[in-house]
């Protein structure tokens, strides 16, 4: 049985993102806190720096914890002889605050012991946020982090059956285990199962995840339900994706994964890869419908048109649709013989080969020549056989039947130097 309809909501704690949280999300990681203050109803940690200075767009600077209720006794022998000892209460609340007093992030009707939370603050303060939050909960986004460039929520799960309404702004969502509802909103929202990884407790298998019928099955067995999600990152294990009418992205991992794009502009990435020990390049043959990631496991690909790369070496070759691959860092290689792709192989010396006279009309969007950067015609000829026009800010380069629009470069900044035949 799946999703929030199996709990009441009296029965979840509710977690609720303010706008202008700058998308931090270490804020499961209670052991980079010290507590400072400790009342009737409330105590007060505050970030201890031990992990290095604190960066806004990663931790809070204040956690505040209330409760109610609390009781007290003190024993007469004993390690605590004489020392007030918590004994009774219920923890209501947890607060995430920035250095300067902003509200972030509030965890309210939590309803768990106080006691336990104490000993656990004293003897392994990174389990307290898991004994905080078990069971189900509710998540809700803010719609606008407030971070640069960014202005999604990252919202991690916990292990129960929980319901995410993650709302505007392009949000990221990991997956804990359990049967639960996602429902991304407005925006580009991810949703990652990648936390198998770290955590390998009740992992079965790969994902089978279905965007057009809104199930995700997890690494655990058990299935999600999915609303409003345009991206998935799967497992280590083999996965199975099946995107829908939307533009989706699909990070398989590691594993011999099967992705399936449907309908939409569907796009792989492999930017992950080297984050869980894949490292090599990638080989990607968008006509052949297949992908070796990083870790040497070859993916089987449908209905995908796009292509993201690591930061190493990758090959990528187009089919006859419209592609737009991404090379990132590394001498990256791109053959390129029909439909009209978008290219950009970002850094390290890129190799751009053109086959044929009738390639298409292409884009590359960043090609450097002081970088390395080269464009290869494989069909022959010479510089003569090219032409080339202003374009606004382009320059558009004519090679019999076919185009390449150099983004950023006027003619007088073209040179033959660039072109090998």
């Amino acid at each position: 049985m799946g999703g929030f309809g199996a709990w009441k909501e009296s029965d979840m704690a509710k977690f609720r993102w303010l706008a202008g949280n700058q998308g931090f999300y270490r804020y499961t990681e209670l052991q980079d806190f010290d507590l400072v203050s400790t009342t009737a109803t409330k105590m007060v940690l505050q970030f201890n720096g031990d992990t290095g200075a604190l960066d806004p767009l990663v931790q809070a600077g204040r956690v505040e914890i209330t409760y109610r209720g609390r009781t007290t006794f003190t024993p007469e022998e004993g390690p605590n002889a004489g020392v007030p000892v918590v004994n009774g209460g219920t923890v209501a609340a947890l607060r995430y605050y920035s250095e300067s007093g902003k509200l972030l992030l509030e965890v309210t009707q939590l309803a768990r012991p106080l006691a336990p939370l104490v000993t656990l603050l004293a003897a392994d303060p990174s389990a307290v946020f898991d004994y905080l939050t078990a069971g189900p909960n509710s998540y809700t986004g803010s719609g606008n982090s407030g971070a640069p460039n960014w202005d999604g929520d990252t919202i991690a799960t916990g292990f129960g059956h929980d319901t995410v309404m993650a709302g505007a702004g392009d949000d990221y969502i990991v997956d804990m285990g359990g049967a639960d509802d996602y429902r991304g909103g407005a925006g580009f929202d991810e949703l990652s199962y990648d936390e198998s990884y770290w955590s390998q407790i009740n992992v079965v298998s790969g994902i089978v995840a279905d965007l057009a019928k809104g199930t995700v099955t997890g690494p655990d067995g058990l299935t999600d339900k999915v609303a409003g999600i345009e991206r998935l990152r799967g497992t280590f294990l083999a996965d199975s994706f099946v995107g829908d009418g939307k533009d989706n992205r699909f990070a398989g991992l590691a594993g011999a994964d099967t992705i399936d794009g449907g309908a939409g502009f569907d796009t792989i990435t492999h930017r992950h890869d080297a984050s869980q020990g894949g490292t090599a390049g990638v080989r990607v043959n968008l006509t052949k419908g297949t992908a070796r990631d990083g870790f040497g496991n070859f993916d089987r690909l449908r209905n995908i048109e796009g292509a993201e790369g690591s930061d190493t070496r990758d090959i990528f070759t187009d089919n006859a649709g419209d592609n737009w691959l991404r090379g990132l860092a590394g001498n990256d290689e791109f053959r390129i013989g029909r439909g009209n792709d978008t290219l950009r192989g970002d850094g390290g010396a890129d190799y751009f080969v053109f086959s044929g006279k009738g390639f298409g009309n292409d884009v590359i969007e960043d090609f450097d020549y002081g970088l390395g950067d080269r464009i290869k015609f494989a069909a022959g000829g010479s510089f003569t056989d090219l032409s080339f026009a202003a374009d606004g800010d382009d320059t558009i380069v004519t090679y019999f039947n076919a185009t390449i629009r150099l983004v950023g470069l006027s003619p007088d900044e073209v040179a033959e130097p660039f072109f090998l035949f």
